[in-house]
């Protein structure tokens, strides 16, 4: 989980956090079709109506990945620009975006998850 989690500091991309997104809910989520998800709760699933479920996990559990991990590189950091330095600044840069409540930010990501939670049972 790590090495994924500190691969998305190259790019920052949104197909990278979506994998790292998919990884750590993808047995408490999925998505269906026509932008419809779904998240397990005792055993049933249910629809995620507007994705607050989703977007609830991603600025909580999925935040707290990131910060950990830049908690982990800040740790490691002896001088100021060093490349723990910068990768502990990185993580947190995204760890604090997805926390925020900016909605477009969060919707694109979960738009760039479909692909990942696709669920060909239906």
């Amino acid at each position: 989980m790590d090495n994924i989690i500190d691969g998305c500091i190259t790019n920052c991309s949104d197909y990278d956090i979506a994998n790292v997104i998919y990884i750590i809910l993808k047995n408490n989520f999925r998505y269906i079709e026509n932008n419809v998800w779904e998240y397990l709760e005792d055993n049933m699933w249910y629809i995620d109506k507007k994705n607050e479920k989703l977007k609830h996990a991603i600025k909580t559990i999925v935040c707290k990945e990131f910060i950990e991990r830049s908690i982990f590189w800040a740790k490691k950091t002896e001088t100021v620009n060093s490349k723990s330095d910068i990768i502990s600044s990185k993580l947190l840069f995204i760890g604090t975006k997805l926390k925020e409540d900016k909605n477009k930010y969060i919707s694109n990501i979960i738009k760039e998850c479909k692909q990942f939670f696709i669920n060909n049972e239906y």
